[in-house]
């Protein structure tokens, strides 16, 4: 829980910072919140450098953890439109 609130303050403190959105799912996870963690990861702009990488987590998270199947083709579609050539989407929406 400490983590999660050092998180929220720190992405309070700094807003453009998309890596706090990553440790505040990470924390979520550990706290078994998963819908936080999607809602955190789903925060995170297409511009970040690590975009592709938090969207996969965040796939992971809403088809697995929570079987939210459309949530996760919205999100994997939502990776091709940062990268059109990323292979883990394309991927996933084949065995969708």
């Amino acid at each position: 829980d400490t983590l999660l609130a050092t998180s929220r303050a720190w992405r309070n403190w700094d807003a453009q910072n998309d890596d706090a959105l990553l440790f505040t799912a990470q924390a979520a996870v550990e706290l078994e919140q998963l819908p936080v963690a999607v809602e955190a990861l789903g925060q995170v702009a297409n511009t970040y450098q690590g975009a592709l990488q938090a969207l996969a987590y965040r796939a992971e998270i809403q088809q697995a953890g929570l079987n939210r199947i459309y949530d996760a083709e919205a999100t994997w579609l939502r990776m091709l439109e940062i990268d059109p050539r990323a292979s883990l989407p394309r991927q996933r929406l084949i065995y969708f």
